[in-house]
């Protein structure tokens, strides 16, 4: 009997005990909780994803402009997003650099840029060629550092949009432009149901 009545104050010592060795490690910690555990699973979910446009966080979809006119026909589109914004590949592939001209003002200039060629391929010539491209163009250039070129899969970030008040076409700080392989002309044409589907345009 005497064993249940001591229990209570058994209790009460433990949870003096906890409490004081909580207190030592706030103290310890310069007043500050370690989580731990805790903390990692919530840093993993604020971790920028791409959207169902595949190619930016979901908040940014919707915020695409026609921005680059080709005879008439629309070539690249724009944003105007944060600094350090991930741009993702919307497929798996190989990344490489690139160029691309715009005429701007009546004056053309060739712009440094980033194209995401797909593994999904077409066999046409003798060849596999990829069957999509993403041209990604943002102020100030951006090249591939290391291989010329890398495989990157989808998903994966491929460039930021820089920490700069550098302007594209005087509005936009980063460009996008889809192809697909056309047979017909025997290379890239502009893919403009990919832009609709995906950007609403």
């Amino acid at each position: 009997m005497s064993f249940f009545r001591s229990t209570p104050g058994m209790v009460l010592v433990l949870l003096l005990l906890l409490g004081a060795g909580l207190l030592a490690g706030w103290l310890a910690g310069g007043g500050r909780v370690d989580f731990g555990m805790i903390s990692t699973p919530i840093t993993q979910l604020t971790e920028p994803r791409p959207g169902r446009c595949l190619v930016l966080e979901e908040k940014y979809c919707q915020k695409a402009e026609p921005a680059y006119y080709k005879n008439d026909q629309l070539v690249m589109i724009g944003f105007r997003l944060p600094a350090g914004t991930p741009v993702f590949a919307p497929f798996a592939g190989t990344l490489a650099n690139s160029s691309v001209p715009l005429i701007s003002g009546g004056t053309e200039q060739i712009h440094q840029a980033l194209s995401v060629f797909s593994d999904e391929a077409m066999f046409f010539g003798g060849f596999d060629r990829p069957l999509y491209s993403l041209t990604i163009l943002v102020a100030e250039g951006q090249t591939v550092t290391g291989a010329p070129d890398q495989p990157v899969g989808q998903g994966a970030v491929v460039t930021r949009i820089p920490h700069s008040n550098a302007t594209l076409l005087g509005k936009y700080n980063l460009l996008l432009a889809f192809g697909r392989f056309s047979p017909d002309i025997k290379m890239f044409a502009n893919d403009l149901d990919r832009v609709k589907s995906n950007f609403g345009l």
